[in-house]
């Protein structure tokens, strides 16, 4: 019997970070399910247009899982990366609906349950219980007008609660950095950290949060003059995300 998981993210250009997040997510998914072959797909149209145009063959989720059923893959499991719930995910969705063999995975943040051990995987990568009193920690987040957009801010109220100087703002949909702002006393904080909540360090990360020019989290942060520290990494490359990941698999098998 042909088995196969397909590892689906939103993509990436920046190949540095799709090596860094997606593919060491992959090679997680290879060396803990080894009877199944896996295989990448992207559901950004624009960005598999830009990267076949460089030469990269990636497949659309809908092309790859065509594919395989093709070549005769009976048992099609798909791993969505995505965060939450959202435009990107439906679209995985509606491709796997009605297709005999082929059964969908949740994406990070779905159940209850996946707020308490996402928190506990940051926790672990930033030692955020930790954080002395003249620091915060903001975690930058896609946002969307989507309704799953509230898994967003459900993980903001959580990590609130987690640590009262730690909090997730979006680069598009509330809350954005200005409405976080308005939102929590930093009143004494010297110092905030910055890191994406984003399966890669791309684009966003890269230059919404980190870039040089006037309107990035850095800059903008930096002008209220708090010290930024950069923490440039994506959620692929903490062992503790890769790990939910691994789980969500393990459930859908066992379904």
């Amino acid at each position: 019997m042909k088995k196969a998981i397909v590892v689906v993210s939103f993509g990436t250009t920046h190949l540095d970070a799709l090596e860094k997040n997606i593919l060491r997510i992959e090679n997680e998914i290879r060396n803990q399910f080894s009877e199944y072959d896996v295989f990448r797909a992207f559901t950004s149209r624009f960005i598999v247009k830009r990267l076949n145009e460089r030469g990269e063959n990636i497949k659309l989720e809908s092309e790859m899982i065509d594919q395989l059923v093709e070549e005769g893959y009976e048992e099609i499991l798909v791993q969505p990366l995505h965060t939450i719930p959202g435009y990107e995910y439906e679209k995985i969705k509606k491709v796997t609906a009605h297709k005999q063999g082929v059964k969908l995975s949740e994406p990070l943040l779905y159940g209850p349950e996946d707020y308490t051990v996402v928190i506990e995987a940051l926790n672990v990568a930033y030692k955020i219980d930790d954080l002395p009193e003249d620091e915060a920690m903001l975690f930058m987040a896609h946002g969307t007008d989507h309704f799953a957009n509230g898994c967003y801010v459900t993980l903001g109220v959580k990590l609130n609660m987690f640590n009262e100087r730690c909090q997730v703002a979006n680069v598009e949909g509330f809350p954005e950095l200005e409405d976080l702002l308005s939102m929590i006393d930093l009143s004494g904080i010297k110092r905030i950290h910055l890191a994406p909540f984003m399966t890669v360090f791309g684009d966003h990360g890269k230059n919404d949060m980190a870039g040089q020019d006037n309107d990035s989290w850095k800059s903008i942060l930096g002008a209220e003059g708090f010290g930024i520290v950069i923490h440039g990494i994506g959620l692929g490359e903490i062992e503790g995300i890769r790990n939910i990941y691994i789980g969500k698999l393990r459930k859908l098998m066992n379904q």
